[in-house]
């Protein structure tokens, strides 16, 4: 039973992270309270609570690439949880493109 609940509230988090991002750094849905580019290099989720540290911090959990470039994903150096698990800070490899709306569709682990 505890397979089935885990195994769904992953892909309610992919589902959650991809709705954010498709929307280029910008959110309407209601358990994300703020995004933002960071710096040179980073996106910054702020969720309305608190998220599972497990699964937040894997990296494999995030493939983000821009809108413009589906096929080119974005390689990420890092993934940071708040001390208060409410926000989530994705670290790339790479400057990121500010001027282009990212993605990051559901990805299976």
């Amino acid at each position: 039973m505890k397979k089935v609940q885990r195994q769904r509230m992953v892909l309610g988090w992919f589902l959650l992270v991809g709705l954010f991002l498709l929307a280029g750094c910008d959110s309407e849905h209601r358990f994300v309270k703020r995004t933002a580019f960071k710096g040179t290099n980073q996106i910054v989720i702020t969720f309305a609570g608190p998220v599972d540290e497990t699964w937040a911090k894997k990296m494999d959990h995030y493939a983000v690439y821009e809108k413009q470039d589906p096929d080119i994903l974005l390689s990420l150096a890092g993934v940071a949880l708040s001390q208060d698990k409410t926000t989530v800070t994705l670290t790339f490899q790479e400057t990121l493109n500010q001027n282009s709306p990212m993605s990051c569709p559901s990805k299976r682990s």
